[in-house]
């Protein structure tokens, strides 16, 4: 059994998916996740666009659909007894079906390790007691498992194995439009639809005051669990937008600059070290609860990883269209700082490890059952 509950970890847990049938065709993997990991031969029992969700108080406002999910798997470990379950990420829901199934004596696996180095340190003492084996995906995570005596594997960034080999830009450039004569600005609003509510409008904003003063093509980078005519429904009053789905690598690699939600994905544009401004927000009693537990200075994984604010963070109240265009205009014509930031961000690329990352988790995963 596989369980995840956002788009990331539908797309790292299909790589996962693929090299278990590669391994052994026969294998019966089911699970919640999404159209990724469906395709790559996961059976379905949910589907994660019903429960991707951001901040405490919006998952208590859906607190039933999680109740119903968390029965309906407790079912299926009784009565079809998996050999393995491997969470991926998602932890506050992941982290209560590890009890479940330690109590019924299957063994659980993890990968991509819930960030409680961040906000909850003590509750990697609850993995300890459930949990048989971690697969982690940066390095400093290991050192903070293994000195809790959890066994655990840093197996790199599963981005690594996701990355096109190569990339056309003439081509893209050819296909949607553009021309070389002025700069590229993706928006990548997120992957949930709360995301989209709190950062789009404000995205679009923004683009709207710097069209006033700079000639820009403006890309809308859609995730492949998002409308994408409600995007463009949004959007309506600002002519020119180009919405692609399903492609945020190519959206990255031609832009200028990328006005992106806190998650994932600013991880996927440090790689390809384009200059960004990380944007986030939640209600104010998720963030007041969060201010509690969060122990780190910063919120995106790129300052994380390098230990500093190379990039610029907008959050909450300060998530305003003239605070967010003076920084990207500084990105535009700023070619010093521009050029700072871009050498800083690639320095992640040697952060990240080597690829291999699904093959070494169904590896060990293989293992942990025989």
């Amino acid at each position: 059994m596989i369980i995840t509950g956002e788009a990331s970890g539908d797309i790292h847990g299909a790589e996962v998916v693929r090299e278990l049938k590669t391994q052994n065709p026969h294998l019966d993997i089911f699970g919640v996740g999404g159209n990724n990991m469906q395709t790559a031969g996961m059976e379905l029992i949910q589907h994660i666009d019903t429960i991707s969700l951001m901040g405490f108080s919006e998952v208590i406002r859906h607190l039933h659909k999680f109740i119903l999910l968390k029965r309906k798997i407790i079912n299926l470990l009784i009565n079809r007894r998996p050999d393995i379950v491997l969470l991926i990420d998602y932890p506050g829901f992941n982290i209560k079906i590890a009890n479940e199934a330690k109590k019924l004596n299957i063994k659980v696996a993890y990968y991509i390790a819930p960030q409680l180095w961040a906000w909850k340190p003590k509750r990697i003492n609850v993995l300890k007691r459930v949990v048989a084996k971690m697969f982690v995906i940066f390095h400093f995570e290991e050192k903070i498992f293994q000195e809790k005596g959890i066994l655990v594997e840093f197996v790199g960034h599963p981005l690594l194995d996701e990355l096109p080999k190569r990339f056309d830009k003439e081509l893209f450039y050819r296909n949607y439009g553009l021309t070389i004569d002025r700069p590229i600005i993706t928006l990548l609003p997120g992957s949930r639809e709360n995301e989209i509510d709190n950062m789009f409008p404000v995205m679009l904003e923004t683009i709207k005051e710097f069209l006033k003063t700079h000639s820009a093509h403006i890309i809308v980078g859609v995730a492949p669990t998002i409308n994408i005519d409600k995007l463009r429904e949004m959007s309506s009053g600002l002519a020119g937008l180009h919405f692609i789905q399903g492609d945020s690598h190519s959206v990255i690699q031609v832009a200028d600059a990328v006005i992106v939600t806190s998650g994932t994905a600013t991880l996927e544009t440090a790689y390809f070290g384009k200059p960004m401004i990380v944007l986030y927000k939640v209600s104010q009693i998720t963030y007041r609860i969060a201010k509690i537990f969060v122990k780190i200075p910063y919120i995106s994984l790129v300052n994380i990883i390098l230990g500093k604010e190379v990039v610029k963070e907008i959050l909450q109240d300060k998530l305003q269209p003239k605070i967010i265009l003076e920084e990207l205009i500084r990105i535009i014509d700023d070619k010093n700082y521009n050029s700072e930031m871009r050498e800083n961000l690639i320095k992640t690329k040697l952060i990240l490890g080597e690829p291999g990352a699904a093959k070494k988790v169904a590896n060990g995963l293989l293992q942990l059952v025989k």
